[in-house]
């Protein structure tokens, strides 16, 4: 078994039930998590927008971050719009104050769009964990299907990574990311599909079947979309990963990108 296989395998090992049980438990523990995992995402985005020449604002983008994921966790929503405008102001302020012309419109873009990419995206690991708190909510708990959506896409990507390697022929996206296969694609579908009907099976029986079978195709389509956002990203910035810092897994982009698509289809 090769190196990077093996170091994968051993991480993974680590990972699943550590994230399983942040999910399981909520609360604090969960939005440190993900006020972590948000960090780290702007650190790697900021990377990811030097290396074309743009300035993405570090401290911006984390503390109007981690206000939206606030937010979003104390159920204030009204607040968010209040934020986006605010945080739209404030951008357009600080260039004008800089007095920026050249590279005006690429970093107001480049910080807007990382604010919203990565901690609105982020932001429904909270809003996914707490919709059994709504009210009038009679459907299994935001836990039960903050879980059901891991196991859907880590299943799927497990399916699709050894399909892929070890039988895929036909590139399924050649320009964005060479490796993923049409063949591995099919595979990641049946998986997502055996993810979802076994977290059916342990914690989600009284959901219809075929309710499952569609989220969990659903839940499969986001994440491929989410997946092939993130590498034309970094293909875009001629990198092959968005940092190192998951051993054998690359960055928190590269570990995320999938579910970051996937959880707001569940939600909603």
């Amino acid at each position: 078994m090769e190196r990077n296989l093996k170091l994968r395998i051993y991480v993974a090992l680590v990972w699943v039930p550590l994230l399983l049980l942040i999910s399981y438990v909520g609360g604090i523990l969960l939005l440190v998590f993900v006020l972590a995992a948000t960090y780290l995402g702007f650190l790697e985005f900021s990377r990811l927008a030097e290396s074309r020449g743009l300035r993405a604002s570090l401290p911006y983008m984390t503390i109007l971050g981690a206000a939206l994921i606030l937010s979003v966790y104390f159920r204030a929503y009204e607040f968010i719009f209040f934020l986006l405008a605010f945080a739209t102001i404030v951008l357009c302020l600080t260039h004008l104050y800089r007095g920026e012309i050249s590279d005006l419109f690429p970093n107001l873009g480049v910080n807007l769009f990382g604010l919203l990419y990565i901690a609105g995206l982020f932001s429904y690991f909270v809003a996914v964990r707490n919709i059994s708190n709504m009210e009038g909510w009679r459907y299994p708990s935001g836990g039960a299907w903050l879980i059901f959506t891991l196991a859907v896409i880590w299943i799927d990507d497990t399916f699709a990574y050894f399909v892929g390697k070890w039988w895929g022929k036909r590139p399924l996206s050649s320009k964005v990311s060479p490796n993923k296969t049409v063949e591995g694609a099919i595979a990641g579908a049946v998986g997502a599909l055996l993810g979802g009907l076994l977290a059916r099976s342990l914690f989600l029986g009284t959901v219809s079947s075929i309710h499952i079978v569609l989220l969990s195709l659903l839940v499969f389509a986001a994440g491929l979309f989410g997946d092939l956002v993130e590498s034309l990203l970094k293909r875009a910035c001629y990198l092959k990963d968005a940092s190192e810092i998951i051993p054998g897994h690359g960055g928190v982009l590269d570990r995320f990108d999938s579910l970051l698509f996937a959880l707001p289809v569940v939600y909603y």
